[in-house]
């Protein structure tokens, strides 16, 4: 039974003149050079020669020196109980150390956490609701889809405009609407008598006059101040004024100075040249005529 006990014994080093034991030969030399071996050495005129090696028992649990096996097997027994309460206590409140360090850092790195995350919420909302009005949108009306694709067959501005077929009717329209009247109605007439996607222009925000024109075979958004739908304006007018010469060859008592016909020719003559007014604003008025009517659908 006591052998079975005894199994933490050790050699250990003794000074016999300062009555020291050291369980490590580093620790041994440290002492040597210490004032207290080094007085009594040299009073007696001994030097560290006579540090012994004696056989000594040490308790491996709180480095106890015993000079009998019974006395460290005593110690043992109760050490081993009053040592591994102390490691207990000691490893516990090294453990709230750590876990205590530990609870803070995760607090801070959750409160950064958790305003990171309201800023990431926020900045996905505001995507989602950008997207979802986008899509909401494009669920109803994809605007280069449908000119690209559903109107790639439309007919360019130029085209349209010259492709007009004026009549006399067509000259005596402008005279007795006026200019701005009569031009949009031409120009109105030819665009409701179109497939929707053969048209030339469409408009998307009437309000701000946003106009997409078909040129050179391609869509593209209008210039400020519309600068290829006023072309189609200034055509087809040039091509109403050519009429005045059917008309007076077909109504030739309207050379005539004294004939009535006369007063009515000299103000289709009038109108069909822009009227009274300037042609600039004649056509800004044109414009917003028209714009009403070509209008695209959304829905």
């Amino acid at each position: 039974m006591d052998t079975k006990k005894l199994t933490d014994f050790t050699d250990i080093l003794t000074c016999k003149y300062c009555n020291t034991v050291c369980s490590r030969k580093s620790e041994m030399s440290r002492h040597i050079l210490t004032r207290k071996h080094t007085s009594r050495v040299n009073g007696s005129n001994l030097d560290i020669k006579n540090v012994t090696e004696n056989k000594q028992h040490i308790c491996c649990k709180c480095d106890k020196v015993y000079l009998t096996n019974g006395g460290l097997w005593k110690h043992l027994k109760k050490c081993k109980y009053e040592q591994s309460e102390n490691i207990i206590i000691e490893k516990s409140s090294e453990d709230v150390t750590v876990l205590t360090s530990l609870v803070m850092e995760l607090i801070k790195s959750n409160s950064d956490l958790q305003k990171q995350l309201v800023d990431v919420c926020k900045n996905n909302n505001n995507t989602i609701n950008s997207n979802n009005n986008y899509n909401s949108n494009n669920k109803t009306f994809n605007l280069q889809f449908f000119l690209n694709e559903q109107c790639k067959d439309a007919m360019n501005i130029s085209d349209f405009a010259n492709s007009i077929n004026l009549q006399l009717s067509d000259f005596e329209s402008v005279g007795e609407l006026g200019y701005v009247e009569g031009i949009t109605k031409i120009m109105l007439d030819r665009l409701n008598s179109m497939d929707i996607y053969k048209r030339p222009i469409h408009c998307s925000d009437a309000k701000r006059e946003i106009i997409y024109v078909k040129d050179d075979d391609k869509w593209e958004k209008e210039e400020a101040n519309n600068p290829k739908l006023r072309y189609a304006i200034k055509t087809i007018s040039f091509n109403n004024m050519k009429l005045m010469g059917l008309w007076s060859s077909t109504y030739p008592e309207s050379m005539d100075g004294e004939s009535h016909l006369n007063d009515k020719y000299m103000k289709l003559i009038k109108q069909s040249t822009g009227g009274n007014g300037e042609i600039g604003d004649s056509e800004n008025k044109i414009i917003r005529r028209i714009v009403k009517d070509i209008l695209i659908d959304k829905k």
